[in-house]
Order: structure tokens, then C-alpha cells, then sequence
């Protein structure tokens, strides 16, 4: 899948200051403000929401496409992304101007005073959309980040007339936008991203209602911070994601790498694969394959998806079968080496976990013989001599734990 990511391409730097901001002001003397902050720690990092959406992308094999303006300053930065598996032919260079800047300093209590110097990002609008996909090649999905207002109404409209899929992350230039223009940048999007802030404040700019705006987009996912993600679609119930131990739950990056344009777990037509770190796990109960053990769903019941898959590639009950690993349209793994392995043990533990209930779950049963019930750590009657357990009674209204091991409760 070839994406092209559009947004700002910056340099951060962050600043540390082990005192307190407000002990410095004096309410006093605010119409006379002038503070300066001894720091003690300096970072600089290479930022900007379209790099640092891109880097993750190139991380994941799919080898995207940058597009943005930078300054002469940029070369060092270029060499990192293309390290990196980022395509920089779509970035435009403005010779006269630095690449945008954005200073913050932090307080011990968190507090920030923070400036952005846009620089060159003023000139993103410049960028031909249609004349670097004339060198790069075609597009799968163009996600349009913050970047310059005008570059991102530009962007949008090039999509548009195109006919070319986009996603929309308006972010943090949603507050600069007037109503009309974040409408505009919006609709007809085939993935609009939000966290939960910025949900309510498109809905309170465009003057729409939830119901309205779904229906004007494709996919809505809207990231809870600790709560994880909600992915909602117009007519269908939505769906939220939580992040459960080492698992990635959905973030930008990897959010944007379906299989298809227009294509995501749970709707029809969409792909059962999914996407690896930052996206939605394969296998997840939604698509129909295997659920991954770190990630659980708030809203509705789990079905047997894991028994169904199982059946359906290894043909019978106790066929072994291979344990996926996450990869583009390409056949190219999406996880490599260490991440690689934890997946295929993991995967390899709860299959194996699956078909041991499926072959007890399909023993014969003679005439007069109640059924026995096995736990998810009974190895069953060939490794066990003990007598059969009585099954044990479930209180009404409890839970019990999920037998695939996704250490979650299912009512």
C-alpha cells in the first residue's frame, strides 16, 4: 500500500526547568512581563507531525511518502528519514527560510511556555500534489496532517478532484480553522482522526451533530489517551480499542495502514488482516481470525472467531496452523526480530490452547456419560489420569475469563 503523508516537518526543542513558572510571575507587574528561565536540560528532536507520521510508517515497511516544506537546514534530517524507509522526493525545499522550529520549556509541575517559528512550513500550499505523484507513482491513501491552513485545504481539494482516498488529521490547526474550512477539510474522507478534544471541538466549529458528520466521512477514530481508541462508522455500533499490557493500541501512524483504501476490521468488505505496531492487531475478533491477547473490546460480546479461523485454515479441529505475522500488500513482514518472535509464541500459545478445548469439545460422549468440563489449564484425559472434575456452577451475573487468553472478561 503506498501512502503519502502531507503535514509539518520540524525541529523541537525542549527545554527543562527544575523550578516553577509560576513562582516567577508576579501578578503585579503582568502588564510588564519579561521572564528568563535558567534550564538544565536541552533536547533537540527531529519532529513535525507528517515526519514523525511518516517515520512510523517507514518503520512498518510500507515506504511512504513525505510531503511538506523545509529549509536549507533540512539535508541532515533527509539523510535520517531516508535511513528510514521515507520517501523525500514530495518534500520542498525553501533555500531562504529555516525549516519551522518549535520552542517549549517544562516545568517541574509540567507547566509550558512553548513557541512555534513556522519558517518554510508557510510555503507547503506551493507543492504540487499531482506532480510528485508523477515521480513517486500512484497513491493508495493521502493523509493530510496539520500543516500550513492553506496547504491542507490544497491538499483536500487535490484529493477531491483526483478521486484519490485521504485521510484527515486536522490536529492541532483544528483551533485555527474556521467552521467552514474544517468542514471542508473533512468531508468526503475516508479516515478522519481526532482525540478527544478535538472530537468536540469539530463538532462545536462545523455545528454538526455526531450522526451528520459520520455520515460524511468513512471511518471516525477518536484516541481516549488511557482509554484507547473508538473507531466509529455512520450506521454501525462503534467499537472501542483498549491498550492492555505491551500492546499498541491504534495510534496515527499505524492506524493508517488498512490493506485497501476505504477497507478496516469490522465492516463489510473489509480486510481480516491488520496492522502491526500502532494498528489494529490481526486476527482481532472483529475481523473474523485470531484475537490477540493484549487488546480487548469494551462494547459487545466476543464470538468464537478464534475457533472459526482455526477451523477454516487448518481445515479440521486440530490441524496446527501457522502463526501470522503482520505484513503489508507486499508479503514484506510488518515485525521483525525480537517483536517477530513475541507475536508468532504468543499466537502459537493461544492456538494451542484453542484446539485442545476443540478436540475435547468434540469427543464422543457414551450413553448415560455427562460431559466433562476442562479448564484452560487442563491438559485433558490423555495427560491426566485424575477422575473427571464436576463442573463448576457459575453464579448468576458473573463473568468468566476468556478461554483464548486474552485475559479479559466476557459476560
Amino acid at each position: 500500500m503506498r501512502i503519502v503523508v502531507s503535514g509539518s516537518i520540524a525541529t523541537d526543542h525542549l527545554m527543562t526547568f527544575p523550578g516553577s513558572i509560576a513562582e516567577q510571575i508576579l501578578p503585579d507587574e503582568l502588564a510588564h512581563l519579561s521572564l528568563s528561565f535558567l534550564v538544565e536540560e536541552l533536547e533537540v528532536r527531529r519532529g513535525g507531525v507528517g515526519a514523525n507520521i511518516a517515520f512510523g510508517l517507514g518503520r512498518l515497511g510500507l515506504e511512504p511518502v513525505l510531503l511538506g516544506a523545509v529549509g536549507a537546514d533540512f539535508p541532515p534530517y533527509r539523510a535520517w528519514l531516508a535511513e528510514h524507509g521515507v520517501d523525500t522526493r514530495g518534500v520542498l525545499v525553501v533555500p531562504e527560510l529555516y525549516t519551522a522550529r518549535f520552542l517549549c520549556t517544562t516545568d517541574r509541575e509540567q507547566n509550558q511556555i512553548a513557541s512555534f517559528y513556522p519558517g518554510a512550513m508557510s510555503r507547503a500550499a506551493d507543492i504540487d500534489l499531482g506532480e510528485v505523484l508523477s515521480r513517486t507513482g500512484p497513491a493508495d491513501l493521502v493523509l493530510i496532517g496539520p500543516d500550513d491552513p492553506r496547504a491542507m485545504l490544497r491538499r483536500t481539494a487535490e484529493c477531491v478532484a483526483a478521486g484519490l482516498p485521504f485521510a484527515a488529521d486536522p490536529s492541532q490547526q483544528l483551533a485555527a480553522l474556521s467552521g467552514a474550512d474544517a468542514l471542508t477539510l473533512v468531508s468526503g474522507a475516508g479516515y478522519l482522526f481526532t482525540n478527544a478534544y478535538e472530537h468536540k471541538l469539530l463538532l462545536q466549529k462545523t455545528g454538526l451533530t455526531e450522526a451528520e458528520l459520520l455520515g460524511r466521512v468513512g471511518v471516525w477514530l477518536t484516541t481516549l489517551g488511557a482509554g484507547g481508541v473508538r473507531i466509529e462508522r455512520y450506521g454501525l455500533p462503534s467499537i472501542e480499542v483498549v491498550r492492555r499490557g505491551s500492546c499498541a493500541g491504534p495510534t496515527r501512524p499505524g492506524s493508517a495502514t488498512p490493506s485497501g483504501p476505504g477497507s478496516w476490521p469490522g465492516w463489510p468488505g473489509s480486510c481480516r488482516g491488520g496492522g502491526g505496531r500502532g494498528g489494529l492487531p490481526a486476527g482481532h475478533p472483529r475481523a473474523g481470525g485470531r484475537r490477540h491477547p493484549g487488546v480487548r473490546l469494551r462494547a459487545g460480546r466476543v464470538r468464537p472467531a478464534a475457533r472459526r479461523g482455526l477451523r477454516d485454515r487448518g481445515g479440521r479441529a486440530g490441524a496446527p496452523a501457522p502463526a501470522p505475522v503482520a505484513a503489508d500488500r507486499g508479503g514484506r513482514p510488518l515485525l521483525r526480530g525480537r517483536a517477530a518472535a513475541v507475536c508468532r509464541d504468543r499466537s502459537a500459545r493461544v492456538d494451542q490452547v484453542v484446539r485442545a478445548q476443540l478436540d475435547r469439545s468434540e469427543q464422543p460422549v457414551r450413553p448415560g456419560q455427562r460431559p466433562r468440563a476442562h479448564s484452560s489449564s487442563d491438559p485433558g484425559p490423555a495427560a491426566s489420569s485424575r477422575p473427571a472434575a464436576a463442573p463448576r456452577r457459575r453464579r448468576r451475573g458473573s463473568s468468566r475469563w476468556c478461554p483464548a487468553g486474552c485475559r479479559s472478561r466476557h459476560g
